[in-house]
């Protein structure tokens, strides 16, 4: 006997009808409160607002650690410049020490970083601006044959000097070129602002230069002291040391995560001691 088409197999009756409805229906299964969902996101937040504290902390340690690196490097580079200057002082030019300047005359070729010239020696001048606070070393190398506009080269009474000629000149002859050779270069900023300003970045050592001290020291005396001016005339007065001492406020390397002032403005001293002629 065959079954009919339209016999069902799917059971009947009421025992079938509460089995297909525990199918969709689940007494058992209950979401999140609105008070569990406020506690979750107070402790997320909590902990979002620790962390980013932490890792502004360590952006301030590091921004720290990268102002004092660069403050030394600066001052490295600084101090191989000096050296290397005052070893080449000849004591048949001139020499001049005030508290915040510092001018001589040095022996040995010397190119110049403008034009195709060189000389036999060098004036060169150590001084701070203090509008701008720039440490700066301004060089005028000695050659006769030097053109007028070549700005790293002397030009004296409307021509270039040798060191020959600068060596034969009388006293006052010496201290009149002091004087006009250690005017403060013009109007100076670090970094430039203007086409004037770029065109004197060449003497530029150091921005952010706080303080700068310039002291020398008599062979028979042990004190340290400013306000001297030697020259081949006086051989007797030239010191045998030159303590350069001057003060950098790291630049800052700031990040937008940090406020202006989370960030120290300590500013790091420089002492830099060097013997004349040696």
């Amino acid at each position: 006997m065959t079954k009919s088409l339209l016999t069902s197999d799917a059971p009947t009756g009421p025992s079938a009808r509460g089995k297909a409805v525990s199918h969709r229906y689940r007494p058992g299964a209950v979401g999140f409160t609105l008070l569990e969902l406020m506690v979750a996101v107070s402790i997320m937040a909590i902990i979002m607002l620790a962390f980013g504290d932490l890792l502004t902390q360590a952006n301030l340690v590091v921004t720290e650690g990268e102002k004092r690196m660069r403050a030394d490097a600066a001052a490295s580079a600084i101090s191989r410049i000096v050296r290397g200057d005052i070893r080449k002082i000849t004591k048949n030019g001139f020499l001049r020490v005030s508290s915040n300047k510092l001018v001589l005359v040095t022996a040995g070729r010397m190119q110049s970083s403008f034009g195709n010239y060189s000389g036999d020696g060098a004036i060169i001048v150590y001084g701070r601006h203090d509008a701008s606070k720039v440490l700066y070393r301004k060089i005028l190398i000695l050659s006769k044959d030097a053109p007028d506009g070549i700005v790293d080269c002397l030009r004296w009474n409307n021509a270039g000097m040798s060191l020959a000629e600068l060596q034969v000149m009388d006293i006052d002859e010496m201290t009149a070129l002091a004087n006009y050779v250690a005017q403060d270069p013009p109007s100076m900023a670090y970094p430039p602002q203007t086409l004037s300003q770029v065109s004197t970045m060449w003497i530029v050592l150091a921005g952010d230069c706080t303080e700068l001290n310039i002291s020398q020291r008599q062979p028979d005396n042990d004190s340290w002291n400013s306000n001297t001016t030697c020259t081949r005339y006086s051989q007797a007065n030239w010191p045998d040391a030159i303590k350069f001492k001057f003060k950098l406020e790291p630049h800052t390397l700031m990040s937008a995560a940090i406020a202006d002032n989370e960030l120290s403005n300590d500013q790091v001293t420089y002492e830099i001691l060097c013997p004349v002629g040696h």
